[in-house]
Formats: structure tokens, sequence, C-alpha cells
């Protein structure tokens, strides 16, 4: 959405969304049976979590309701891990313990306040509730979702941004009584890891970084995917021998090579050939060819042959 705004208020530069991935929290033995204990809460019980400052927009009340109509079928105990924030944060603390009283489920209801590295208790929850009027893209939904765990979240702002198995979405106005049935549903297996866990989201931060403004200047950056024996490979040979002399350029080869004739013959003919890395890791290429590309500033960049992954990490570092 912010950069939907920018490009709308007429903003030419280039705008690319960058989306911080958390890893999977390490497993640490008897977490589930510590954190527990700590809150009081059965080791039997279902235990529902929602993580976040406790303020109106998180909208707690609304998930004590969902308790309510949880506890008619399961023995359910609600954990809200955070503490008051911002200025009406001790009025929302006050609606929760007065909400929790008047619907009769304050013995079930936990409310442990601020916890350094709140992550860790994911381990004690069975799933994760986002109950929010409003939200970003939670770092707490996404952190329970590498954790395994199933999430419950209204639909609003950027929660379905980045998707997943695990993650289940409701308007915010739907009955309490649907938001206790998905949530019921979802407690009863462990949704797979989504697809996205493990990749190195930070790497991005870095490519951005490495490509100031610079004047490209002349000659021809080939970039390819390896020298094997094969028709695209063979292609490219014979184009580099028979423009060599004519203008500057190299080849940039990203990967292993199951034979050292295509290199050689290149070699013989004068032809400049680099690997930018000896890892397989995408990267890693990136990051060797735009700091290549900043450093000779070729006026024309060529792939040929090459792992789309490499291509669109430098062709979107290169917008920059």
């Amino acid at each position: 959405a912010a950069a939907a705004e920018l490009r709308d208020c007429g903003v030419t530069a280039p705008v690319t969304i960058l989306r911080h991935i958390p890893p999977a929290p390490p497993a640490v033995a008897a977490a589930r049976s510590r954190w527990r204990a700590r809150w009081a809460s059965p080791e039997s019980a279902v235990v529902v979590g929602m993580v976040g400052g406790v303020k109106p927009q998180k909208a707690y009340p609304r998930a004590l309701r969902v308790l309510v109509v949880l506890r008619e079928r399961v023995p359910a105990y609600l954990v809200v891990v955070g503490g008051p924030t911002g200025r009406d944060g001790m009025l929302a603390w006050q609606a929760i313990l007065a909400q929790a009283e008047r619907l009769g489920v304050a013995e079930f209801v936990r409310l442990p306040g601020q916890v350094e590295a709140a992550s860790r208790c994911l381990a004690a929850f069975d799933a994760l509730l986002n109950t929010s009027r409003y939200e970003g893209l939670s770092i707490a939904t996404l952190e329970a979702l590498a954790a395994g765990l199933p999430v419950l979240a209204s639909r609003v702002g950027g929660q379905g941004e980045v998707s997943a198995p695990g993650l289940s979405l409701l308007p915010f106005d739907a009955p309490d009584g649907q938001w206790a049935d998905v949530l019921q549903e979802s407690l009863r297996s462990r949704p797979p890891r989504p697809a996205w866990l493990g990749f190195p989201a930070f790497r991005s931060w870095t490519l951005c970084h490495l490509a100031p403004d610079f004047a490209p200047r002349d000659g021809v950056l080939f970039v390819t995917a390896n020298l094997n024996a094969g028709g695209a490979q063979r292609s490219l040979v014979n184009l580099a021998v028979a423009l060599c002399g004519r203008f500057a350029f190299e080849i940039a080869v990203c990967g292993d090579s199951s034979t050292t004739v295509f290199a050689s013959v290149l070699r013989e003919a004068g032809v400049s050939c680099f690997r930018t890395a000896a890892s397989r890791d995408c990267f890693d290429h990136g990051e060797a060819l735009v700091r290549r590309i900043v450093q000779r500033a070729p006026r024309t960049v060529c792939f040929w042959n090459l792992d789309p992954k490499v291509k669109l990490l430098v062709v979107k570092t290169l917008a920059h």
C-alpha cells in the first residue's frame, strides 16, 4: 500500500518492496512446558496466543469473545504477550481485564506483559490469533508461521501480503462464532512450513546499497550460467570470438563448467572471463555482478542462458 501511494503521488524513483523473513525458531527442549508452567496453563489445554502491544487497534476484547465461544467446545486459554503501548495503552489493558471479568473467562486469560524475544513463547502456543482493526505485515504472524503454527488473523492491511499454508484470514467484522469455527479447524493439524522459510531476505538490503548512481561508459558484460558443452554456450563462444577486438567486453560465468574446452577457446582468443562466485547461492552471484558492473560501468549487460533468480536480483538492484 505504501509503494502504491508513492507511485500515485508521482514519485518516479524506482520503488522496491523488501520484506523481512524471520528464520525458523530453534527447538528448545521443554520450552513448551516451561512457559505453560509460568502461565499456570495446563499441558492438556489449548493455548491460543496473541503477540503485540496492548492498544485499541489490536481489538483484544474481540479475542475474549472468541475465547468464550471456543471454550464451549474445547478447554482453551488465551495468552496475550505484550504490555500497554502508546497513549491509550493502559485504557486498552483495563478494557481487557474488565471484559474478561464480564464474560466470565478471567481465570482462563493470561497477561504476562512484555516478554523479551517474544517469539520464544511460540513453543507454548497451539495457534496464534490476531484480531487487529488495522495492521501492516505482522512480524509476529511471520514468526508464528515460521514456527509451524496455524495463524488466524483479520483480513486488514498487509496481513495477506505473504501467504502460507497455515495462514487463515477473516474479515475484521466476521461473527465471533465464525472466528471460533476457523480457529478450531486450524487446531486439527500442524500446517506445513511456508515455502519462503529460509529465504535470506536481509541480503536484498545489501544489494540495494551496492549500486550507487554511475554513468555507463562503454562495452558489454555477458553473463552466462556456465561454459558447458552445449548449444547456448557454443553460440556465446562463437559470438565472443567473432567480436574479439571490435569493442571491449568480458564474460561472467556463474557456475561450474563440466568441460574446459570452451574456456580454453576463449582464453586463446584473448577474451576476458571471470567466475562470479564459487557457491551456487544466487545472492553471491548477484552481489558479485553488481559490484563488477559498478566498477567497470559497461553500457550493456547481456544475460546469456542464466539462472532467472540471478537475473531478477541484478535487474532489480540496477533499477536503483
